[in-house]
């Protein structure tokens, strides 16, 4: 397979180290074509067994990641709405109520079509919070 199309289907007779054997039936263009492919891909170094090293994540951090996200989000949104609150007064008041409508009926739609609740989606949410304002 290269770019999704089949290019050979060739049987693999044993494992290829040093020698292999790969049979199928191919005209003398599809044979060099196929060794130009295998010897492009072929690796500077040998392989081993063994890893030169290892690198492991935990499921905790998109955990984390997640609480922290939805902590800044409700931080956020907190300050914006005390702030328009303390110096709009009942102008602000409105604005608010008009912000959470606004969410509200996102979040409806979003759940309505089955959307994903991504980070990106979720930064989203607040930059619409923030044009709002």
């Amino acid at each position: 397979m290269l770019d999704n199309d089949l290019l050979s289907a060739p049987t693999i007779q044993s494992v290829i180290s040093e020698r292999g054997q790969i049979t199928g039936n191919f005209t003398r263009e599809e044979i060099n074509f196929l060794v130009g492919i295998l010897r492009a891909g072929r690796l500077p170094a040998t392989l081993e067994q063994e890893p030169i090293s290892e690198n492991k994540m935990g499921a905790e951090l998109g955990e984390e990641t997640i609480r922290k996200g939805k902590m800044a989000i409700g931080i956020s949104l907190a300050a914006v709405v005390v702030f328009i609150i303390v110096y709009y007064r009942f102008a602000g008041v409105v604005a608010v109520v008009a912000l959470a409508t606004n969410l509200l009926l996102i979040l409806a739609l979003m759940k309505l079509i089955n959307a994903a609740f991504t980070l990106p989606g979720l930064a989203g949410l607040v930059l619409t919070v923030g044009m709002s304002v």
